[in-house]
């Protein structure tokens, strides 16, 4: 039984970034495997999801719950390995795995708060063991040009990949120019799991329409009146506020919870997205603010591209077409079967 160890950014405080490594261990475990989480938590993460609380009482309490939340799901759901802080700790790891898996989210994106960080890589393991493999890797809204002086670098380490999957179109096009390695286009592992077993029961008795999205966009203001007013129904929004909504901090089961349960999702967030595909939900996806290719390559897998509003237009448009879900569930099936085959045929 080959070990193996999964290198993704499971550390933040985000939902679709806990779930996804949730979705790829669960579906490793599943194919037989001994699995972990690598826990690598390096400084430009802690400062970022463990910095400084706010000072007021009452978002003190509220961050505080937050965070918790999403450590008791990674306690208790994901199967973690010791701590590394650093890159020169995590070194240590490699002769503990058999594979070491790089993905999903955006593990190469230069472009965030995290920059360049080359453990994402793999630069850590020498030699011919443990095996490198990527899965749904992706380099987020970056381009080839981002990559700037590293380029060279980052392409010296792909070369010494085993297997290579990426989740979008963009980032295989980034990987054209940098290695001749042989690159598939796989889903998103939340795809290769069920969630039946961690989601909550219903948490709101009565209907209503479930936003999660991450940009306070012009056309989410308007978006969000209309959504109610057409449908007739409350707006439950999570992280961020827009008038008239109730605003909600929950966690990654509750979240799962509440969108499974909505009567309408709107979001402009690439698993708000994957989750309402996954759950058969109406929906709407608005424009993000980090660019818009992974979920419109999401879409076209599903044949849901018309699900995009671009203008108020759109969400007339939208909103007054029903989803058809059965054509659309035996193409993501068929997805979600290339995708596992690459699994474990990159792992075997």
């Amino acid at each position: 039984m080959p070990r193996i160890g999964i290198l993704t950014f499971h550390h933040a405080n985000n939902y679709g970034a806990v779930l996804q490594a949730y979705g790829l261990s669960r579906a490793l475990l599943e194919l037989g495997h001994d699995v972990q989480v690598i826990d690598y938590r390096p400084e430009t993460a802690r400062n970022h999801y463990e910095g400084r609380m706010p000072r007021r009482p009452r978002r003190f309490c509220r961050e505080y719950l937050f965070r918790r939340r999403f450590n008791k799901f990674r306690k208790h759901l994901l199967p973690l390995s010791q701590t590394y802080l650093t890159a020169a700790e995590l070194a240590q790891s490699q002769s503990d795995f058999d594979v070491i898996v790089c993905g999903s989210d955006q593990v190469w994106n230069v472009t965030s708060y995290r920059g360049y960080d080359p453990a994402f890589f793999l630069n850590f393991v020498q030699g011919e063991q443990p095996k490198r493999v990527s899965y749904a890797a992706s380099f987020g809204g970056a381009t080839e040009s981002d990559l700037g002086k590293d380029a060279s670098e980052i392409g010296q380490l792909l070369n010494k990949f085993d297997h290579i999957s990426v989740r979008d179109a963009q980032s295989l096009e980034v990987l054209s120019g940098l290695t001749s390695k042989p690159v598939s286009h796989v889903l998103d592992p939340v795809f290769l799991t069920d969630f039946d077993a961690i989601t909550p029961p219903r948490l709101i008795d009565t209907p209503y329409i479930f936003s999660y999205c991450m940009n306070p966009s012009d056309l989410l203001r308007e978006a969000t009146p209309y959504l109610s007013r057409t449908l007739n129904l409350p707006v439950v929004s999570a992280k961020t506020y827009i008038e008239g909504t109730k605003l909600i901090h929950p966690g990654p089961l509750e979240w799962l919870s509440l969108l499974r349960h909505a009567d309408f999702v709107c979001t402009d967030s690439f698993h708000g997205t994957c989750f309402s595909i996954k759950d058969k939900k109406p929906f709407v996806a608005l424009p993000s603010y980090n660019g818009m290719s992974r979920i419109v390559d999401l879409l076209d897998t599903a044949a849901l591209s018309d699900r995009v509003a671009e203008n108020s237009d759109d969400l007339e448009q939208i909103t007054s077409r029903e989803i058809d879900f059965e054509p659309v569930s035996p193409r993501i099936e068929a997805a979600r079967s290339r995708s596992l085959n690459f699994l474990s045929e990159a792992i075997d």
